[in-house]
């Protein structure tokens, strides 16, 4: 089967026949069926709603007429017309209210991005916590990481100072996922001029 095109805007497809429509609804169907199969066995409980039962679910054709069969073709068509336009939105990138809703290949390749860095995040807290420092989190080990990106960019790859820079920010009573990098990097650069002793403009910078 020749690769199907589906750029349609819905204006064109409404002014399709029963016969176009019917074909083109089986032909991408298909396609559907094997991408969400492909979907479910890596994300099995995401995929539920694309399967019978759920809202997503695609019926085959002749279901769709014996639905309709009290209402007449006109009916099945324009079902399946607007069935086609749900299908073409969950297989291609679509934007819903200034929200882009990602087709389910990337979908689910970004998930996995997602869970290799969440993975990668949880063995560097483990390291910290090996190493004493107990206030580095979740929440927060992303800006650490860019905030010591920072000071590579700064001070070069091999950070002479690389332990008392973790200690900084592993001291910080300061809620880092909301800051900056920048913000960070200048409050390090405070310290170092100043160091724990309060004064007026660090009075709470750290924690005891």
């Amino acid at each position: 089967m020749a690769k199907l095109k589906r750029d349609y805007e819905f204006s064109e497809i409404q002014s399709w026949g029963l016969k176009q429509t019917t074909t083109y609804y089986s032909n991408l169907r298909d396609i559907f069926q094997k991408q969400i199969y492909r979907f479910s066995t890596k994300y099995p409980e995401m995929a539920s709603i694309y399967q019978k039962g759920g809202y997503a679910f695609q019926p085959l054709v002749k279901d769709i007429q014996k639905q309709f069969s009290g209402y007449g073709a006109e009916a099945v068509r324009r079902e399946m017309q607007f069935r086609i336009m749900d299908m073409l939105n969950w297989t291609s990138p679509v934007e819903v209210e200034g929200y882009k809703r990602p087709a389910l290949k990337s979908y689910a390749r970004d998930r996995r991005v997602k869970e290799k860095a969440l993975e990668s995040a949880l063995k560097s807290i483990q390291t910290l916590r090996g190493r004493g420092y107990e206030h580095i989190k979740k929440s927060t080990i992303k800006k650490f990481g860019q905030f010591m990106d920072q000071m590579r960019l700064q001070f070069g790859k091999k950070l002479k100072n690389s332990e008392e820079m973790v200690e900084f920010f592993d001291s910080l009573k300061y809620n880092t996922k909301r800051k900056s990098t920048q913000f960070i990097v200048d409050l390090w650069k405070e310290f170092e001029k100043n160091g724990y002793e309060a004064d007026e403009s660090n009075y709470d910078l750290f924690s005891t």
